[in-house]
């Protein structure tokens, strides 16, 4: 998975490391695959996803790349994340924490509201309404 990920070199390193998959562009990845690749890597053989596992997880991020719309604000990257409380999903990752790091009270572009974390997902829609699970 690592070697097929968008970099600048597509040099195969003899062994891919926590630090390799940190280094890839954090706009054009989703959080997700970078996950499953940690995931893939891990050093405890019963923790690592099986095959089964693995093929569903790239077909619902080949699903997220393929439905995702550019972000809001720099109009270049899709958008992965989406605001909480909020569930706006107007910006990419980058632009996100770039506001994140820039302002300690972050705004989110569409409603103004203050976004106190983001969140991952496949839905591509702006607005998400949250879900309320019965116990």
């Amino acid at each position: 998975m690592y070697t097929v990920a968008p970099k600048i070199s597509y040099d195969l390193p003899n062994q891919i490391t926590r630090a390799h998959i940190d280094a890839l562009d954090q706009t054009l990845i989703p959080q997700t695959y970078r996950t499953l690749m940690l995931r893939c890597l891990d050093d405890v053989p019963k923790n690592r996803p099986n095959a089964k596992e693995v093929v569903e997880q790239l077909n619902t991020i080949a699903d997220q790349v393929a439905i995702s719309k550019p972000c809001l604000k720099c109009f270049e990257n899709p958008r992965y994340a989406r605001c909480l409380p909020c569930r706006h999903k107007t910006m990419c990752t980058a632009c996100l924490n770039e506001m994140r790091q820039s302002d300690q009270r972050p705004k989110c572009i569409l409603c103004r509201g203050i976004y106190t974390s983001i969140e991952e997902d496949t839905d591509s829609d702006t607005y998400k309404v949250a879900t309320v699970s019965k116990k």
